[in-house]
């Protein structure tokens, strides 16, 4: 690489090949993933490191898209609601393709969009997100990422980290590949093409507060915006909630934003998270944790899913962040942490009315098990 001739040895430049394949069975729709990357790393100096990706390009196949309705199957339950509506006789069933055929003959009837408009939109809602949750896509990516840390060894708790990531997806393919699908979207050997551009900043500070307790936050902020009409990977999209995260609520389980009715796997472009954690020891290897974790997901692209309280309304949407609090305990095996977080809901911003503290008892708790610190 010409890299080398730029970065001197001194600052250990280093560059990693990678060539590989995975597959995900029993969640979701059975994912098969193939991944190419070349990435070139150096450290600036003994606080800094740099890290260009100059070649990360994965290939995404759903291997089960016909069990869709079966997994997600609160959008089988809004179909069913506009069955009737549109056709009482209608047939519909999670086990088939009757509800693919409805949602094409109610996107193409003119007369119920004008008789029924809300059912239409609903109808139109859930077909976008059949067709991004359910296409295969090709993500050649391209990043920079720049990070901080002054940490000294694993035993100082006494330190700062920042990171920031800067990537693009299908910008260099997209220029090339003219070919586009029916939905007039990029295409790359027949495969839709994700063109994003996605910005990832993360801080974290540690203070000892005396030799056997540590204070620490982390605070993380990300944004993805689509180009080209292309649509986001399910992959690539935020989600809220789980053991590193927001640990009141599961993974997936939490927003896009104020949304009430969730579906099975919630995603958005644009997502806030912030943690402060007092870890303390107990006895032996024994230590505990007090913490708060507070934030969302949103939708800030432009699409056509028109439900509003999924989208980032600027100020106002600082009413959707979600916090919960809790403790835990980690035993120290020395080589890992095994953890357990027991975390309750502060904050709920898709109630109606009150959203303090309304479920903040031991029979909606969350219970959080991990490997090592959530961060």
């Amino acid at each position: 690489f010409g890299l080398n001739r730029s970065v001197p040895k001194t600052m250990s430049p280093r560059t990693f090949f990678s060539l590989g394949t995975s597959f995900q069975k029993n969640i979701g729709l059975d994912r098969q993933t193939i991944t190419g990357m070349i990435d070139y790393k150096w450290e600036y100096n003994n606080k800094k490191t740099i890290q260009l990706e100059v070649f990360n390009t994965q290939y995404v196949r759903n291997l089960n898209v016909g069990s869709y309705f079966n997994i997600f199957n609160s959008e089988f339950q809004k179909l069913e609601e506009i069955a009737p509506i549109f056709d009482s006789n209608f047939q519909l069933s999670q086990n088939d393709d009757s509800p693919l055929e409805l949602m094409d003959l109610i996107l193409n009837d003119t007369n119920f969009q004008t008789s029924n408009p809300e059912e239409y939109s609903e109808n139109l809602n859930i077909l976008d997100r059949y067709n991004i949750i359910t296409s295969d896509f090709l993500i050649p990516t391209i990043a920079y990422s720049f990070t901080y840390n002054n940490q000294t060894n694993f035993q100082d708790n006494n330190f700062s980290f920042f990171k920031v990531r800067l990537a693009n997806s299908g910008n260099l393919l997209g220029v090339v590949n003219k070919a586009r699908n029916e939905n007039n979207r990029r295409t790359s050997f027949g495969i839709p093409l994700a063109q994003y551009f996605k910005t990832d900043i993360e801080y974290k500070k540690f203070w000892n507060t005396n030799s056997n307790s540590v204070f620490g936050i982390r605070t993380f902020l990300g944004a993805i915006f689509a180009y080209d009409n292309s649509d986001i990977p399910f992959i690539k999209s935020y989600f809220a909630g789980g053991s590193n995260d927001i640990r009141a609520w599961q993974t997936y389980d939490l927003g896009p934003g104020r949304r009430a009715n969730g579906l099975e796997f919630n995603i958005g472009s644009l997502k806030f998270l912030t943690s402060a954690e007092y870890r303390f020891n107990m006895f032996g290897s024994l230590n505990g944790a007090l913490f708060v974790d507070a934030g969302n997901i949103w939708n800030i692209n432009n699409t056509s899913i028109l439900n509003n309280e999924e989208r980032f309304r600027g100020f106002d949407s600082l009413q959707d962040i979600a916090i919960g609090s809790g403790f835990g305990f980690r035993y120290d095996f020395s080589f890992l942490i095994l953890r357990l977080d027991l975390a309750f809901k502060m904050h709920e911003p898709y109630l109606s009315n009150k959203r303090w503290f309304q479920n903040y008892n031991f029979s909606n708790a969350v219970y959080n098990i991990g490997i090592n610190y959530p961060f």
